[in-house]
Parts: structure tokens; C-alpha cells; sequence
């Protein structure tokens, strides 16, 4: 039963059935909706969240910051 139920199901992926299908002309309009929606969506997202997402990065890059201006205090004060 298996190895019929595994053939038949080799057969229904592998065998070719031509769809007689055509892209009509309102593809290209929908295609280009699409595409219209994903930017604004993505720039609608990074409008409302870009500061939150910049925030978090400027909170690393003072953290380091802070941290190399300690870094060259204490040089100094080694050298003098």
C-alpha cells in the first residue's frame, strides 16, 4: 500500500499538465500596487520607529564614548 501510495505520489508532482494560462495586462497594475504598498508601508515603519531604533544605537556610541574618554584620563594622568 505504501509503495503505491508513494509511485502515485511521484507520479502527481513529475507529470506535466500544460495550464493554458496567460498574464493579462491588470498584472502589471496589480504588481505595481503591490509594490507601491510595500514602500509605504516600510517607510511608514521607519517613521514611526526610526528615533526608538536610533535611541538604541546612540546609547552604545555614548556608552563608548564615555568609556574612551576615560581610557585617555587615566593615560593622562600615567603620564604626567
Amino acid at each position: 500500500m505504501s509503495k503505491f501510495f508513494l509511485f502515485s505520489l511521484t507520479l502527481f508532482f513529475f507529470y506535466e499538465i500544460n495550464a493554458h494560462a496567460y498574464i493579462d495586462p491588470g498584472i502589471g497594475s496589480i504588481i505595481l500596487q503591490a509594490l507601491a504598498g510595500a514602500i509605504a508601508a516600510v517607510t511608514t515603519f521607519f517613521y514611526y520607529y526610526g528615533k526608538k531604533i536610533k535611541d538604541f544605537f546612540k546609547k552604545f556610541k555614548k556608552n563608548n564614548q564615555v568609556t574612551e574618554k576615560d581610557n585617555n584620563k587615566e593615560k593622562n594622568k600615567d603620564t604626567i
